[in-house]
Formats: structure tokens, sequence, C-alpha cells
């Protein structure tokens, strides 16, 4: 699993430095990241807590599952309750779990010392990185060098074996807890509890389990468990931290079921890679369903001859899908909603029956970066409910309706996609839904490239509307207004603008 970090500080000092610890943090994670080869996120509260969060929970939450800590040390930090709180807790978690701390602090100003403070205290065993002189560097390779000695500090920890995480609890056991961990001998490294590797083969004597249900009820939470091909006829639910890992061909590793999903996830942490779900017709149910935790699942194939093929659905559900084929769902490829916020990475939604993806409800915020929906029976991608996101360098082709249906008060925001070859509009906006379009391609559509109706309003900037069966931009009524800037809008069939009078249009530096 990805190593997660979590990021100490003091909001007030970087309101005061004018966004410098936010910069810093976002620099720190990218060249850990480059260093490893993989994606590593840093959490922060400016950045990860949404309009409607319960921002409390979301933070004990957040500091329980980091793989590693970095506080960021100034006077204030000492004197925030909850920067203390984010130290003693990860401390705790560590504990309880087994693990040894993975703490980075950086001293970014001096400060007086104090030894009746409990955190200070609890951070003098682990060396910290002096970025004092941070802020007066005007050289930028200087600054360069600076990141890269840390990351690579961080990097040589971080190739520890990953471990489970326990939820956090509010803090009242942690002082005395503290005190253990701080007693420790010091210059050892305590041991971590051992997993096992268990083994699902469907040929009896070959492996240590025939059914992966059996497996994941034997197995202990942090356990691996290795699936080899053949097809399993069963419904699998996964509530504690397990890898299950398919060897072979993924579309040979087949989970399926008539009955309930061939796999309901709602477990903090988990892993699921290299297989394929699917679920048959019947019942109404999806093939997977994740009703909380932050799962990662990456690598599947999933189908639903009943309803979508992936359903992510409640506020406590944050997991991250990548490099996964989800197709010819009985409805949607991808339905998220009732507050959950995944993030969705290089996956394809192929031949759905209804949207390819679909975002639902006010609290409700999808991430989709490099996805593809195509050849599905409505649109590609559906926000609506009010929900929001972000799509980033997608892709819809080939879809029946619409390449981006955007409706009913939800509000994405769509960067550098391409929106092509889809029968209706490339992207439609109606009933009071919000869109803003930065550097997309929406081309060779076979209605207009640009739909906006009933107080529906877009902000297009420096986007390519072209080759369209109609015209570039169509708004249909005055209650529906849209900005555009900077866009080329040549060679559509039916010209550049269809606007209806008294709508309310900006346009500004556009090529017709």
């Amino acid at each position: 699993m990805s190593p997660k970090g979590f990021w100490s500080y003091a909001r007030g000092d970087d309101d005061h430095l004018d966004g410098v610890l936010t910069e810093l943090r976002g620099r720190i994670a990218g060249e850990v990241s480059m260093l490893l080869g993989h994606d590593v996120g840093i959490f922060q509260d400016i950045h990860d807590l949404r309009t409607g969060d319960l921002w409390e929970e979301k933070l004990r939450a957040a500091v329980s599952n980091a793989s590693f800590l970095i506080p960021v040390l100034m006077p204030r930090f000492f004197n925030r309750d909850w920067c203390r709180e984010e130290v003693l807790t990860y401390l705790r978690v560590c504990k309880e779990a087994g693990l040894e701390p993975r703490i980075f602090p950086i001293r970014f100003v001096e400060w007086d010392d104090d030894d009746g403070c409990e955190v200070r205290a609890a951070l003098v065993p682990f060396q910290y990185k002096d970025l004092s002189n941070w802020r007066f560097e005007s050289d930028p390779t200087q600054k360069s060098k600076l990141i890269n000695e840390f990351a690579k500090d961080v990097k040589a920890r971080l190739k520890l074996p990953p471990m489970p995480r326990l939820v956090a609890k509010p803090a009242p056991e942690a002082m005395a807890m503290l005190s253990e961990v701080l007693e420790a001998p010091k210059g050892k490294t305590p041991e971590g509890p051992k997993y096992a590797t268990h083994v699902v083969d469907p040929f009896p004597g070959r492996g240590d389990f025939t059914s992966i249900g059996e497996a994941i009820a034997a197995a202990e939470p942090g356990s691996k468990i290795v699936v080899r091909e053949g097809t399993y006829r069963e419904a699998l639910q996964l509530s504690k931290v397990l890898e299950i890992v398919g060897e072979g061909d993924r579309e040979r590793i087949l989970v399926v079921t008539a009955k309930g999903n061939a796999l309901h996830c709602d477990a903090p942490m988990a892993r699921i890679s290299g297989m394929r779900f699917r679920r048959e017709a019947g019942e109404k149910n999806c093939a997977v369903r994740i009703t909380g935790g932050a799962a990662e699942i990456d690598d599947c194939v999933v189908e639903s001859l009943s309803l979508a093929c992936v359903e992510i659905r409640g506020a406590g559900s944050s997991p991250s899908l990548r490099r996964c084929l989800l197709r010819h769902g009985a409805k949607a490829g991808l339905l998220v909603h009732d507050g959950a916020q995944p993030v969705v990475e290089d996956c394809e939604m192929l031949g759905n029956a209804t949207a390819g993806v679909g975002v639902k409800g006010a609290a409700t915020r999808a991430t989709l970066r490099r996805c593809i929906a195509r050849d599905g029976k409505t649109s590609g991608y559906y926000f609506y409910d009010g929900a929001g996101g972000v799509m980033e360098r997608c892709e819809a082709v080939g879809n029946a309706f619409s390449g981006v249906t955007i409706a009913t008060g939800a509000e994405p925001s769509l960067r550098d996609c391409i929106l092509r070859d889809n029968r209706q509009a490339g992207i439609f906006v109606y009933e009071a839904g919000r869109g803003r379009l930065q550097g997309c391609e929406i081309v060779a559509n076979g209605q207009e490239g640009v739909e906006v109706r009933e107080g529906g309003a877009v902000e297009v900037t420096g986007c390519t509307i072209s080759r369209n069966a109609d015209v570039a931009v169509r708004i249909t009524d005055a209650t529906s207004t849209g900005v555009f800037r900077d866009n080329d809008l040549r060679g559509n069939t039916g010209g550049a603008w269809n606007i209806a009078e008294g709508a309310t249009v900006t346009r500004a530096n556009n090529k017709e």
C-alpha cells in the first residue's frame, strides 16, 4: 500500500509566511514521490478537508492512518492543542500497532527549551532537519538540495514493509501511554508483529485454502492472501486490514456471485489487486461495494449484470481505484454517492448501460485522473444533485449521450480533458449545474461542443472547441450564463455561437 504522510503544523504560522509551509509540503511530497517512483500523499488540512466534513474525526483518522508524520516545529506549534494531539495520537497508534514511529521533524525557527513540555520531550529522540533559513534562501538550487536531502531520509525509512493502522481515539489515554514510549531503551528498534501469507487455490491440497472467504476469516489483520487462477463462487466480506493479491492472469482469477456483492469492503485499510469481480443477473446489487475506509483497489476487472460495477458510498469512504477496468455494467461503471470521496486514477469505464462514472450528492466529491469513459449507453461522466469533483486529463469518447453531463447544482472542474466523438454535446450543463473547464479539447461531437440551459453556468478557459456537428457553444435561455476566454472555436459546422436573447455571456480573446 502506498505510504501516506501527515503534515502537522500551526496554520497561523503558514498564514504569516504567506503559504510558505504549504509550498514546502508540496515540494516534499513531490520529491519523495519522485524518489520512490509512485505517488506519496501528505495530508494537510487546508487541502484535504472539504465543506461538510466532520473535521475532528477526519483529522484523527488521517493521523492514525499515516505511515509517517512531519511536524513543523515552531513556538506556536507547541502551544496549539491540535498540533500536540496529532503527535501524541500518532505515537499512541504506533505503540498499539507494534510499529516503530516514523517522525521527520522540521525545525523552522528556533525556540526556547521547555523541560516541562510532553510533546517536546516526545520529539527529542527524533533527529530534526534544520530549515530555519529556508524563507531567507534565494538560491533555488540550494533550496532543491535541501528538499532532496530531506526526501532521501524519508525514502530510506519508508522502504520498511507496510503495517496496519488502527482507528484513532480521542487523546485522554495518550498522555499515559506516551511515558511508556519515552521509557523504551534507547537505540533499540522494537520488533513489529509477524504477519502470515496465505495461499488460496481452487484445487484441494495445493494451497492453504480453497475459498477466499475462508482465508479472510482465518487471517490475522495485516496478513497477505495470495489468490491463484480459478473461479471462486462466493460473496466476499472484507472488514479487516488485509492485502489480497491475485497471482496470474487477472481475467482468470474470477470472484463471481448471483447473490449479494462479489466484494463488499468496509475495512479501514486494505489492498485488493490483480483480480476479476463479476455480479450475475438476478437480485439488484453491485459487483463491488465500498461503504467505508480507505481501501486501495488496483489492476482489477469489475463487471455487473445487475447494477453498477463499483459502488462507493458513505462519508467515511475514501478509497482509491487505480488501473481498473469497469465494463458492461447494467447501470453505471462507477457510482459514487452519499458523501464518499474516492480517488480514481488510470481507470477505464467501458460499455456501461448508464454513465461511465456517476457522482451524486452535495457532500460527494470524486477526484478522477487520466480516466477514460467510452462507448457508454448514456453520458461518459454524470455529476448531479450538488456533487463536486475534479477531472484531470480524463477522456469521454464515443458515448451515446454527452461526454460530460452536469446537472442539479453539481459543480465539478475539468482540466486538460478530451471530450470527443460523443453522439450529443461534448459537455451538457443544465438545471443549475456549474462547470469549469480549462485547457480541454471538445472535438468531433455529434451536436454542440458546449450546451448550457435551464439555469446552468459554465466558465471555459483555454479550450479547443472544434469540428463539432453543430455550434461550438449553445446557450438556450436567459437564465443560463457563461464565461468564455482564450478559446479556439473555429471549424464547427454550425459556427461559433448560438446565444439566447437575454443570456449573460462574457466573451474575451476567443478565436472564431
